[in-house]
């Protein structure tokens, strides 16, 4: 009995020969039975793609199939794109609009009305109060209708195309509602004066009266004894005194009989710290690298030194490990609390793997026990072959991709980048010890994307000459250049975020060590 062949989705034998039939998706089929206006009882269930391939060689059958399956998979996914549900960046977009235009029309009507009665005033809150009443009885009851035209006026103005008729827009007008009722209760608010905060032009002035007069004012003893503060090393306990300020006051006067001329020449930058933090900024060294952490925006009266030894008294280092086993590199970088490097990070989590620590490292644990005789081994000697093979790919790969510069000012963007440059390693990159010496894995990747370069001119060449499918086909199959596997790449990704998160157990404020380098 002949054994019986396997045929690729979508393909069929027949008397005739080869024939491709694939079913038509829904969408598609009600979409052309309503523009031909057929009766609904004459609707058909099922509706096929059915022709055939004329063709009797199941090779040639089988990519011919293969490429209609792609093709038709491109023109089905655009066709569920366009008919899917509003999509949420939209909704969003449209929601903030709404609100941002209604508050804005009502302060640019109140910048230009003339005085009113006081009867005036309360019938507008009283016409307020109203619409509340409506708006929250739409959503008791669960009527879209008060949104429906502030939703149209919204997307003529983006210049959106908005189908009520679809799933998502009961969704969107049940949000819409909801941001009507919280303008209206701002306008309520704003008719009598009451805002959130100040208006920004007098934040501005008095940020510009406060630098006026703290430039002229003369160095108080508080601000040549502030940098000293920052630069001690072993530092005495001390609480976080809520006055500074005041202290400083007391002794200006004397000031003038012991600051030296080098305390002149910079008493703002010495004042400011003090006076904003509000506190003692001993709990800091000097040896820490000042450090802008990527996506973090520095508060109104910090410099970039005080902010940074703010975040560490919010949230100093939790070292829960024994340092003694550490090597001295180690032990130098916990010294340093913030502004590790990508490659010290590195470094730093493969060694506590070492000796037997694992993740969370912000808890206290009992470390896996390790052999006397791995005590006085290397680094890559005490891990296993999973480990070690990760150890090399992260020094190799990603300080050459993102640069080996503190972990905090690593960007998402950059972040991103390289994993996105990470696809493009060999699948058999980590697998000779040869090669490993002889190119580094920015170079293997520069060389598999020449060699499938050279593979498309190629078949350029192939196909200008009248090569066939067939031959096309064997040309691209054996010139492909394999990449690493979505399993290798979660594997390899997975080690950033361990390290992030070992970096924000320990040693982190909020900075990129708890964002940018948690991949998952």
């Amino acid at each position: 009995m002949p054994r019986t062949r396997s045929l690729p989705p979508h393909l069929e034998i027949r008397r005739a020969g080869y024939y491709w039939r694939r079913r038509l998706p829904r969408s598609l089929r009600d979409r052309r039975i309503h523009a031909s206006g057929a009766p609904e009882e004459k609707k058909p269930k099922k509706e096929f793609f059915c022709f055939s391939l004329r063709l009797h060689v199941l090779s040639d059958a089988k990519i011919l199939a293969r490429r209609l399956t792609e093709m038709s998979d491109l023109v089905f996914a655009a066709d569920a794109e366009a008919m899917m549900a509003i999509a949420p960046e939209i909704q969003v977009r449209m929601l903030e609009s709404l609100a941002r235009f209604e508050i804005e029309a009502f302060e640019r009507a109140r910048s230009v009305a003339g005085p009113r009665s006081p009867d005036a005033a309360a019938m507008d809150l009283r016409r307020e109060e109203a619409l509340q009443t409506t708006l929250r009885q739409a959503l008791y009851l669960g009527d879209r209708e008060v949104a429906r035209h502030p939703l149209r006026h919204v997307a003529d103005h983006l210049g959106l195309a908005l189908d009520e008729s679809d799933d998502g827009w009961t969704a969107l007008a049940y949000e819409a509602t909801k941001v009507l009722l919280d303008v209206s209760l701002e306008r309520a608010r704003r008719q009598q004066g009451l805002y959130d905060q100040p208006s920004i032009f007098f934040r501005r002035a008095v940020e510009t009266a406060g630098g006026r007069d703290a430039a002229p004012s003369p160095p108080p003893t508080a601000a040549a004894v502030a940098p000293a503060t920052f630069a001690m090393t072993d530092p005495a306990p001390a609480p976080l005194p809520a006055a500074p300020v005041a202290s400083a006051e007391v002794v200006a006067p004397e000031a003038p009989a012991t600051t030296s001329p080098v305390t002149q020449e910079e008493p703002v930058q010495a004042a400011e710290p003090s006076t904003n933090v509000g506190g003692s900024l001993s709990n800091t060294t000097s040896l820490t690298p000042t450090v802008v952490p990527a996506g973090l925006e520095r508060p109104e009266g910090y410099d970039e030194r005080a902010w940074q030894q703010a975040r560490i008294i919010a949230r100093p280092p939790r070292i829960l490990v024994d340092r003694s086993l550490l090597s001295k590199e180690s032990r130098a970088v916990l010294e340093k609390q913030r502004g590790i490097t990508l490659v010290e990070a590195i470094n730093l989590y493969f060694e506590l793997l070492s000796w037997g620590y694992r993740a969370p490292f912000s808890q206290d644990q009992k470390r896996k026990k390790i052999p006397e005789k791995l005590k006085s081994a290397t680094v890559e000697e005490r891990l296993n072959e999973d480990h070690r093979g990760k150890l090399r790919l992260a020094l190799d790969f990603w300080p050459s991709v993102i640069g080996d510069e503190p972990v905090d000012e690593v960007s998402v963007e950059e972040l991103n980048d390289a994993l996105e440059r990470f696809w493009g390693v060999p699948a058999n990159h980590g697998r000779s010890a040869k090669e490993r010496g002889k190119y580094n894995l920015l170079e293997k990747i520069e060389k598999a994307d020449a060699a499938e370069a050279q593979l498309d001119k190629d078949i350029a060449a192939a196909e200008a000459r009248g090569a066939g499918a067939e031959e096309i086909d064997k040309m691209r199959l054996n010139g492909h250049k394999p990449r690493i596997s979505v399993t290798t790449f979660i594997k390899h990704g997975r080690v950033l975020r361990a390290i992030g998160e070992m970096l924000w157990d320990m040693l982190s404020d909020v900075s990129a060590y708890g964002t940018d380098l948690r991949f998952s």
